[in-house]
């Protein structure tokens, strides 16, 4: 530790010892202008503290506080943000009370009337994830990165091209886009002759993507519907999760019935299938077996990389994971 003593003194004990261990240079500087550095040699990022709000928040060693006084202005970060995540192995996120009500609370009211609510406070907020996200496709989930060099455009395309070629959808064929988000996929699909149907609990989305197909003089079947409580009335081609494989957990009532939705008809136990191969340079993908026939899922999952700067590709994203039920 370098710096102002009497600012050391000033943080609470649990952080300046877990501060001794960043990986990172970090300074923090309190709200009367002294400051304290932790870590190797070189300031990387630098923590300014606003409030005695701020310092508590820093103090706790919650991820979700911090974060939280962040966005209240409590606390600034200046620096290399994408290296400050770095700093997280130091803080704790256990939220025990919340996670175990989250596994609780479905099993006593019920999926169907739990989701809406936890669906609505993270994705009706005026659509403002669309400033992340890529402009020509407004895909939510990672793309499929060959280089560095690809921009989120380029990765959200060839993301969703590898979702439709897995799927085998073709001119005519019908899907099931469970979370449809944005629209993209579903534009996607539409644009190349599939007819599409897809579901969500998120109404700001479902008006966006209404909107933004119908600009493009593309059509789908958009409808706010819970997926456990969806009776179709049909079976589709293909069913597709992308990101909202995370969100709906239970594969054990998933599957199998996204199985049954499926034209293949349900499976012996609702499993899927895929095969792994080699990852193009600086990506780490999965190509995933095309299916035999109709009747396949695709799910997708968070990405794990960094990028080195605004609209730059990350060092790694996950791909789809695609296969055949059943």
């Amino acid at each position: 530790m370098t710096g102002d003593g009497a600012a050391a003194a000033t943080l609470p004990s649990r952080l300046a010892q877990r501060l001794a261990e960043s990986p990172i240079g970090v300074t923090i500087e309190l709200p009367g202008g002294e400051r304290a550095s932790f870590g190797p040699d070189g300031e990387v990022v630098a923590v300014r503290v606003a409030n005695e709000r701020g310092l508590a928040a820093l103090g706790s060693l919650a991820e979700l506080r911090i974060v939280e006084a962040y966005l209240d202005g409590d606390i600034d970060l200046d620096g290399d943000l994408i290296a400050a995540m770095d700093l997280r192995e130091l803080l704790f996120d256990l939220q025990l009370a919340r996670r175990a009500w989250a596994l609780v609370e479905p099993r006593i009211r019920g999926r169907s009337r739990v989701d809406p609510g936890y669906v609505a406070r993270h994705y009706d907020s005026a659509n403002i994830q669309l400033l992340a996200m890529d402009d020509r496709h407004q895909v939510y989930t990672p793309g499929i990165y060959a280089d560095e060099r690809d921009s989120m455009e380029d990765a959200a395309e060839r993301k969703l091209e590898a979702a439709f070629t897995s799927l085998g959808l073709r001119p005519g064929s019908s899907l099931l886009d469970v979370g449809c988000g944005w629209g993209g996929f579903a534009a996607y699909c539409a644009r190349r002759g599939v007819e599409v149907t897809g579901i969500s609990l998120s109404e700001h989305q479902l008006d966006y993507a209404r909107r933004h197909l119908a600009d493009q003089g593309l059509e789908a079947d958009l409808l706010y519907r819970d997926f456990f409580a969806y009776r179709p009335g049909r079976r589709f081609d293909a069913i597709s999760l992308m990101g909202s494989i995370e969100e709906l957990a239970d594969y054990g009532r998933v599957m199998p019935r996204a199985s049954s939705r499926s034209t293949s008809g349900p499976g012996p136990s609702g499993s899927s299938t895929s095969r792994r191969s080699p990852a193009p340079s600086r990506a780490t993908t999965s190509t995933l077996s095309r299916p035999a026939t109709t009747g396949a899922t695709t799910t997708s999952g968070r990405a794990t990389g960094t990028s080195a700067g605004a609209r730059t590709a990350p060092r790694c994203s996950n791909a789809p994971t695609s296969g055949r039920i059943g």
